[in-house]
């Protein structure tokens, strides 16, 4: 059922950018849209996270297409402003930051990834039955992802019960410790 509403909720979010073909840019574009989705989510009962994904799908197409027709990678269409990007009509205390001059001079080309571990994510093979593996040799395990990947950074989901959370989190800590050697 959620599935069910997701997918509803992002074809509604197509039909809002179908809706608004032309644009000054794509910040005034998404700022117009944005509203529009996060309403449509509303009023089907969606959490707002959800609303805010569908909108991001179509938000990211728009931001591509617009790089790609340019010819320019995004990092520079944001640095030179070719985006519209306009921090203080989303926050206004930022009115008056030189937001493109805050960036670098060339994008990073090294970071750390984040990997989101959820509530039922198995830690371990053993928290992977056999019979409930992909086997298409990609990472299945929290153990594997660290071992394979070399991941260190983490998202770690919680369920709000204390002694669950934090028996879970130090199986987790040992999990990495030793996975990550």
């Amino acid at each position: 059922q959620k599935r069910r509403e997701l997918v509803s909720l992002i074809e509604q979010a197509r039909d809002v950018w179908l809706a608004h073909p032309e644009f000054d840019s794509p910040f005034d574009q998404w700022r117009t849209c944005h509203a529009q989705i996060m309403k449509a989510g509303d009023a089907a009962d969606q959490e707002g996270l959800t609303s805010s994904f569908a909108s991001a799908l179509f938000e990211r197409a728009m931001v591509d297409a617009v790089c790609r027709l340019a010819g320019n990678p995004v990092f520079l269409m944001v640095k030179t402003g070719q985006l519209g990007f306009k921090p203080a009509v989303v926050h206004p205390g930022l009115k008056g930051l030189p937001f493109e001059k805050l960036l670098p001079q060339i994008p990073a080309t090294r970071f750390a990834i984040r990997h989101t571990v959820g509530l039922l994510d198995p830690l371990t093979a053993d928290d992977q039955p056999k019979d409930k593996r992909v086997n298409d040799g990609l990472p299945e395990t929290l153990a594997e992802y660290v071992q394979t990947d070399g991941i260190r950074c983490f998202k770690v989901k919680v369920s709000g019960n204390p002694d669950f959370d934090v028996q879970r989190l130090s199986r987790l800590w040992d999990v990495v410790a030793r996975a990550g050697q």
